[in-house]
């Protein structure tokens, strides 16, 4: 037990000469060429109609929408730089992709090599045994050398052969400036990437719910192991951990130092169903990677809106654009890419573009396609038949009446008549006095019932007259 605890303690004394954010050992800046950019600008400020985005103190950017792939801000983004510790973003990639999380892995030379007081670790020791899960834990969330480069032994058989993985994976993520010359970032000076082709790395990343999850998280316990006491770690990513620095939005990232490549950090972040990923290399100082991070977010957030452009058809990839929220459907325009084979049938790839700009892209069935493309076929019109014209009313126009004897004609040039406005005219009239004739019978009868009716109630009066005059002469 003493003979444990005096190991853990070395190994913790070996571990106190970490960087706290770095994950890269102290070398001499002079040791590789510089690779500081000239002067950058906002390069997508000159896209017509785009939203203008301030400048940031880090010396590239990239923002990429993860759903369209459209570049929201750009800021250098080709330009090579030294990706520091942000390189791990792919250790564990292609750790993940080639492992199961509870696959064990043990501690050789490999990883022990890498405990020196100038390199970040958590002081691996020979014969220690861990789970992969444990070792993307340190690899991610402490930034540990010792555990990259022991990850990358065992997946890859050597660390050569690892290395070998990653740039072989960089290229069919479609980085065409990234190479890597280790596992864990170290300075090289062929060993390079730009703020573009991290944010491609991360976007392929988080498809991986294990990643998300062990680069989401704020702390992680290694269990003890026969050599060493369980090691406590936490998160170096100042955007999901409490304090000044807290983005709700944010879920996970990698941050990165040495000498050369400065600070580095590459993010992503998630609000209202769309998810964004921003890289920001060479700061200055830790905090100008968080602050440019958080600005980036809510430029892209604010700014931006995602439209799906082929719901209804069958999509094998794509099919979401991104474009500025005061933008509509018929701003953006689609052209015809290359088609393709896949399991499924044929592809065709379209390109959605805004003022020219790249915002999205789809690739769709051939038949989901030709149907969306199809140009309807017009419908015959009859051609048109011969029509007799319809017999001419039989009426006596104007001319007729007054080719007749002027004096037999009372009209003069502004009055004329037809047989039949004659024809309605006695018709008006008959009915007319049908109506009058109807009026005059109901009055007649009422007038009759009423004197009727008068002359009853006089005969009445009068017999009752008679009868009271009987009366009296009968009391006489």
């Amino acid at each position: 037990m003493f003979n444990k605890r005096i190991k853990g303690l070395v190994s913790m004394v070996i571990a106190a000469g970490v960087i706290f954010t770095s994950g890269a050992r102290m070398v001499s800046a002079s040791e590789i060429p510089s690779l500081v950019p000239p002067a950058q600008t906002v390069e997508t400020n000159n896209i017509n109609g785009w939203p203008k985005a301030s400048d940031i103190v880090c010396d590239t950017a990239c923002l990429m929408d993860a759903d369209s792939g459209t570049i929201l801000y750009n800021k250098g983004m080709h330009q090579r730089m030294y990706p520091a510790s942000t390189t791990k973003v792919m250790t564990a990639l292609v750790a993940l992709e080639h492992s199961g999380l509870n696959e064990i892995v043990t501690a050789t030379n490999a990883g022990t090599a890498e405990v020196t007081w100038d390199s970040s670790n958590l002081g691996i020791l020979a014969g220690e045994q861990f789970t992969m899960e444990d070792c993307l834990y340190a690899v991610l969330m402490k930034s540990a050398n010792d555990f990259s480069s022991q990850v990358a032994e065992y997946v890859g058989g050597s660390v050569d052969n690892f290395v070998d993985m990653m740039n072989q994976r960089a290229a069919e993520i479609g980085c065409k400036d990234t190479h890597f010359t280790n596992a864990h970032g170290m300075p090289d000076a062929n060993h390079y990437t730009t703020a573009y082709d991290l944010v491609l790395i991360m976007r392929e990343a988080i498809q991986d719910e294990n990643f998300r999850k062990i680069t989401g998280a704020q702390s992680y316990t290694i269990p003890a192991t026969a050599q060493s006491e369980e090691r406590y770690i936490s998160s170096h990513n100042a955007l999901i951990m409490p304090g000044d620095y807290y983005y709700e939005a944010c879920l996970g990232g990698k941050t990165g130092f040495t000498d050369n490549s400065m600070y580095t950090f590459v993010s992503f972040a998630e609000k209202n169903g769309r998810t964004l990923i921003a890289a920001v290399m060479h700061g200055d100082t830790h905090p100008d990677v968080l602050a440019d991070s958080i600005k980036l977010f809510d430029y892209g957030f604010d700014n931006f809106q995602n439209i799906v452009m082929d719901e209804g058809h069958d999509v094998y990839s794509g099919g979401t654009v991104t474009i500025p929220v005061n933008a509509v459907n018929s701003d953006v325009v689609m052209t015809e890419g290359e088609s393709f084979e896949t399991d499924f049938g044929t592809m065709v790839s379209e390109n959605y573009t805004y003022h020219d700009y790249p915002v999205g892209y789809a690739e769709i069935t051939q038949t989901s396609f030709d149907a969306k493309t199809e140009t309807p076929t017009p419908t015959e019109t009859p051609e048109p038949t011969e029509t007799q014209p319809e017999p001419e009313e039989d009426h006596i126009s104007r001319e007729d009446i007054e080719n007749l004897d002027p004096d037999l004609s009372p009209l003069n040039r502004d009055e004329w008549v037809t047989v039949p406005h004659i024809v309605m005219g006695i018709l008006i009239f008959l009915i007319f006095l049908g109506f009058i004739l109807i009026v005059a019978t109901v009055v007649k009868k009422s007038t009759a019932k009423k004197k009727k009716k008068a002359a009853k109630k006089n005969d009445l009066r009068k017999g009752k007259k008679s009868k009271k005059i009987k009366n009296k002469k009968k009391k006489k």
